[in-house]
């Protein structure tokens, strides 16, 4: 199919009786769902080997179920059959889905998990937004590549633990006003985000330990306003930020920590940057940057530009927060 559009189904609850779907060409939308629980049925199928352990290359995605009509019904549907199991275990909806070529966005729906453990390659962003019952991205474990992975205002969520198999990110990785997540665990392998990362306005957020693997920042790196938050521990392989790096408002941040252990550049990018520390009203100490050796100057092209008034301006962008996963 070339795309799949599913919006303002207030009744909507499940897509089991759908597909089962392999590969979407463009895009898959979901969005003001409220009723949807579930994605569809999965085949009774081997369980997936577990996620790479740390600095490992992501290892490749298991196969998907097959789907061959065999007499009329799914091979899926005869294999279970013959368990004893009943056609009702053939897989269903997208909960076969192993490609989408564009963006896969859900967004206002009641679903508790995400039933997509094929789902490998993704050609534009993984979207999860203002889910209220989503509490794991669990079901995302085979995602190897994907341009982009948006968490925002998703209240439950706990974890990332599905995106630990994705080694570079090539649009923004944004985790933003996710209520319940105190520790990001799931990007063991993230090595490259070639735009930005925006860590923000997460209220029990404690830990960024999984970030270690994490080398280099093409534009901004914005870790802000996240409230329980009281060291940078994770970023110890972070090199170089290609524009600016705004560690602000985050009350209880005593330390930077792993920060400077490596970070050499900030602004390495052709527009300069800036270093910006502010509102962290417990940080003592900017001694863990002990390693930086430049802050690049802006060209004086465009918006930034020298002197105060550049300044100024870029000051008053961080705070309103870039794109959308900034503070509103």
């Amino acid at each position: 199919t070339g795309g799949l559009a599913l919006w303002r189904l207030p009744e909507l609850h499940t897509l089991d009786a759908m597909g089962p779907v392999q590969v979407v060409q463009e895009r898959v939308w979901i969005e003001n769902a409220p009723k949807l629980l579930s994605l569809g049925r999965l085949p009774p199928l081997p369980p997936l080997p577990p996620s790479p352990p740390l600095g490992e290359a992501a290892a490749a995605a298991p196969p998907p179920p097959k789907i061959a009509r065999a007499q009329g019904r799914p091979a899926a549907a005869e294999a279970a059959a013959a368990a004893g199991q009943g056609g009702d275990a053939a897989a269903s909806g997208l909960s076969a889905l192993r490609s989408v070529g564009l963006d896969h966005h859900i967004q206002n729906t009641d679903l508790p998990s995400l039933e997509l453990p094929y789902l490998a390659s993704l050609g534009g962003e993984i979207a999860l937004v203002n889910n209220r019952r989503l509490a794991s991205t669990q079901g995302l474990r085979a995602l190897a590549s994907a341009h982009g992975v948006a968490l925002l205002g998703n209240d439950l969520l706990a974890d990332v633990d599905g995106f630990a198999r994705l080694t570079e990110i090539k649009g923004d990785l944004s985790l933003v006003r996710n209520g319940a997540i105190q520790a990001v665990n799931g990007f063991a392998n993230l090595q490259k985000v070639s735009l930005s990362v925006d860590i923000s306005s997460n209220p029990v957020l404690r830990s960024l330990d999984g970030m270690r693997a994490l080398q280099s920042v093409g534009q901004l790196l914005n870790i802000a306003f996240n409230p329980s938050l009281e060291a940078l521990r994770g970023f110890g392989g972070l090199r170089s930020v290609g524009t600016d790096l705004i560690v602000r408002g985050n009350p209880k941040l005593r330390e930077l920590t792993d920060l400077g252990a490596s970070l050499q550049v900030v602004g390495a990018g052709p527009a300069g940057g800036a270093l910006i520390v502010e509102g962290n009203g417990a940080l003592a100490s900017l001694a863990p940057l002990g390693a930086l050796r430049g802050i690049a100057r802006r060209d004086g092209r465009g918006g930034g530009g020298g002197g105060w008034r550049g300044w100024r301006r870029r000051r008053g962008r961080g705070r309103r927060g870039r794109g959308r996963g900034g503070r509103r």
